[in-house]
């Protein structure tokens, strides 16, 4: 059975790089933007791939740890991004979705049936101005189907 446009729920996606200053900044803007909506928050997280292919084929005792590996550490990101927005009050359903790969894809894929999308800029501050858009933001921008909405934040130094 789908639901109606009357029976769907609103959703805000965010997406975040666990930063303590990016995160910070993204976050606040997504729960109130989810409270002030009555909607349900996603929050995003991707982990990057192995940049290093293993030097040979995997055999699979090694597959099978490898993905151990990973899900342990989706599992423990998740843990770590409960605790940080645990805080911030449950007047609204928080959704977790913590996978490998690109970050920009992942936020997309999570945001096909959102209202709202929510990303830092992280763009290069040192040209003077705090609102260029990094590459995911970029992407998210140019790509979703729902409105964007871009929060500046600056880079760790």
């Amino acid at each position: 059975m789908t639901q109606t446009a009357a029976q769907r729920t609103a959703r805000v996606v965010v997406g975040v790089d666990r930063t303590d200053a990016h995160d910070h900044a993204v976050l606040g803007a997504a729960f109130e933007h989810a409270r002030r909506a009555g909607a349900d928050l996603c929050i995003v997280h991707a982990i990057p791939p192995d940049d290093q292919p293993p030097a040979a084929p995997l055999d699979a005792a090694a597959r099978r740890r490898r993905l151990t590996a990973r899900h342990q550490h989706i599992q423990a990101t998740t843990a770590d991004l409960h605790h940080r927005v645990a805080h911030r009050g449950a007047h609204h359903t928080v959704l977790y979705d913590i996978r490998y790969g690109d970050p920009a894809t992942a936020i997309l894929r999570a945001a096909q049936h959102a209202d709202l999308i929510v990303v830092g800029t992280r763009g290069d501050s040192s040209h003077g101005s705090p609102l260029l858009l990094g590459p995911v933001s970029q992407d998210v921008a140019v790509h979703a189907t729902c409105p964007v909405l871009l929060i500046p934040t600056t880079p760790p130094t």
